[in-house]
């Protein structure tokens, strides 16, 4: 009997321990922006909203007539950038989708949130 209530606390520990590590609300948010930018003129989106630095960040789908589109990171304020610009004529489209995999802080490295970012470009001279 003695035995048996040594291994309750062990017990209750690893249900403790599984619960604490279990994944939080699995799913992907779609978020789509629509903009309209100049020829040349740079478009600049900070991540910070979308998830912290500790976030994976990339780009799913790129855009096909590019000067820049990049996501960097800024030596000033030390947040994730997304960077666009093009020199395309006149009225162009161009879309770019941004895939962010944010971690839940204390959920043993778990993936968390999940947010898709389309960005629709339209381009003016």
């Amino acid at each position: 009997m003695k035995k048996n209530l040594r291994l309750l606390p062990i017990i209750i520990c690893g249900i403790i321990l599984l619960q604490s590590c279990a994944k939080i609300g699995a799913g992907i948010k779609i978020i789509t922006l629509n903009e309209t930018i100049q020829s040349g003129s740079i478009y600049t989106l900070d991540m910070s909203a979308y998830g912290s630095n500790a976030s994976t960040i990339i780009i799913t789908k790129q855009a096909t007539l590019f000067t820049i589109s990049q996501i960097d990171l800024d030596p000033a304020t030390a947040k994730n950038l997304y960077r666009f610009s093009s020199d395309g004529k006149l009225n162009e489209n161009e879309s770019v989708t941004i895939s962010v995999n944010a971690k839940d802080a204390g959920r043993c490295e778990r993936d968390g949130n999940k947010t898709a970012i389309t960005i629709n470009f339209t381009i003016v001279q």
